[in-house]
């Protein structure tokens, strides 16, 4: 009897195991590992549809610079994916409308800006010959005057090492950057002194340090080989930043441009 119950669970087992097989496609034996081919969508029963000839220029003057930009991207495929004649003119126009829109709204601010010129940066920085040769003059009087009056306040430190290509020229450039101004100038070779050029954070030559007397501050000035403009530059916007005359953001700002639409800070 009881052998006659094993036999009837093991065939019942067996029926339900076949069952849920059948029923699991996952189990089937299909695919590349399965010597079958995959079946491959047939996209080209995907028909496109070219797109009808673009809106006037009247309507896509009304439109909004997303709307226009998007004519743009559709008809500039259509060119390309089909390049006759007719989908060029398509996309000449839906680009000429987008210029005109361009330059319509360029014009109107400008006309704003000459009726609020609080937002000319033009009346501040010149962009004509003269009034840009004028604000050249002023700013070099201006760093070049703040140089010889603090020749005895800061000095600059010259990181330099033997087998650096760019250093004698930068060297030579020192050179007449002293005799310009009368500043001190210290070379450092930061192979004999490698105490100091850890101590400073150097780990490239040439580097051009401002050293600010009788304190601890100093900042970078140069990394790289500097031209004298650029010696003078970050030698006067640094001196500023030390003193506290200048923030961070005013970095680029020169006394005579404070409070004009130069200065970032201003409300």
């Amino acid at each position: 009897m009881t052998n006659i119950l094993i036999n009837l669970l093991y065939i019942v087992i067996t029926m339900l195991i076949v069952t849920s097989v059948n029923a699991n496609p996952v189990n089937e034996k299909k695919g590349w590992y399965w010597y079958e081919e995959p079946v491959v969508e047939n996209r080209e029963s995907e028909e496109r549809v070219e797109l009808p000839s673009p809106p006037t220029v009247t309507e896509m003057m009304k439109l909004h610079p997303d709307d226009i930009s998007e004519l743009i991207n559709d008809y500039h495929k259509q060119f390309v994916w089909r390049p006759t004649e007719q989908n060029a003119v398509y996309y000449l126009a839906v680009q000429d409308a987008a210029r005109r829109k361009s330059v319509a709204a360029s014009a109107v601010q400008q006309l704003a800006i000459k009726e609020n010129p609080t937002f000319d940066a033009a009346k501040d920085y010149p962009l004509n010959k003269v009034g840009n040769t004028t604000y050249l003059d002023g700013r070099r009087k201006e760093i070049s005057n703040r140089l010889v009056r603090d020749r005895e306040n800061y000095g600059l430190i010259f990181f330099t090492q033997k087998t650096c290509q760019y250093c004698p020229t930068q060297d030579n450039v020192l050179r007449l950057f002293q005799d310009k101004y009368g500043w001190e100038v210290k070379s450092i070779d930061m192979n004999e002194r490698s105490d100091l050029a850890l101590r400073f954070n150097i780990t490239y030559s040439p580097t051009v340090l401002l050293i600010q007397r009788d304190t601890s501050f100093w900042k970078p000035i140069a990394s790289g080989l500097a031209t004298l403009p650029q010696l003078e530059d970050g030698a006067y916007r640094t001196i500023r930043l030390l003193t506290k005359e200048i923030n961070p953001q005013q970095y680029f700002m020169l006394e005579q441009e404070r409070g004009n639409s130069l200065d970032p800070t201003v409300n």
